[in-house]
């Protein structure tokens, strides 16, 4: 379950603001036989567009692999004014936007008529946008991965109150990967934040501590990888 070279298709959606661009990527099985395929699909979403964030993003395409190896189907996507993708920075609405547009051609066309299963995942300013979308549908997937969440910036506690009650009768599974030394969102932030999180959320939500590393993962992405491994179901 290690590199897994899959071939990237790139594909354009018409989105609320205009086209967005998405790179798919499926498991290659003649790279790895035994390999459990159609799985599921997971949908990645990138760092902060405004200080330079991607879908090529190093954590990114880290998460991409992991999932790969995994034996499912990946997509990324340039939020819009991103890339290719048109528009312009949505402060966060538009992001989420985005993203709904993203999981409805991933249903409707990447699945093929198939119900498979939907993972999500965020990295910084994209745990957010991720974390938005499958609260407020009710989470409709089997689990969300944020790495570094932005939990200092951006209102994850006002998300999760106001759908608090609802989020008691899902079933959660929630991934908190947070680097020890991370230099742009204060580690003891997301760690407090997880510790007060709500009675009905906290058992479901598993926080990952990485040693020595920083928001980027900078000589850390192999660490980053195995832990993924460990998390994705």
């Amino acid at each position: 379950m290690y590199p897994l070279k899959s071939e990237e298709k790139t594909v354009f959606l018409k989105g609320p603001a205009g086209l967005i661009e998405m790179l798919i990527q499926e498991p290659d099985p003649n790279l790895e036989p035994n390999l459990e395929l159609n799985k599921g699909v997971a949908v990645i979403c990138h760092p902060n567009p405004v200080q330079g964030g991607t879908m090529h993003n190093k954590v990114v395409h880290m998460l991409a692999k992991a999932y790969l190896a995994k034996g499912l189907k990946v997509v990324r996507f340039n939020y819009r004014g991103v890339g290719q993708s048109e528009g312009t920075f949505g402060q966060t609405i538009g992001e989420v936007a985005d993203l709904e547009a993203v999981i409805c051609w991933v249903k409707q066309t990447l699945t093929l008529g198939e119900a498979l299963p939907l993972y999500l995942a965020g990295f910084s300013f994209g745990t957010y946008i991720s974390a938005h979308w499958a609260i407020t549908r009710g989470w409709p997937i089997v689990q969300l991965i944020s790495v570094a969440p932005a939990v200092d910036r951006l209102d994850f506690d006002g998300l999760i109150a106001k759908h608090q009650d609802e989020l008691a009768k899902k079933h959660i599974n929630w991934v908190i990967i947070q680097g020890e030394n991370d230099e742009v969102v204060p580690p003891e932030a997301v760690y407090q934040w997880v510790d007060k999180l709500p009675i009905c959320l906290k058992p479901y939500v598993q926080l990952e501590k990485c040693p020595e590393t920083g928001h980027f993962f900078h000589g850390k992405l192999g660490i980053l990888k195995t832990i993924l491994l460990k998390y994705i179901l």
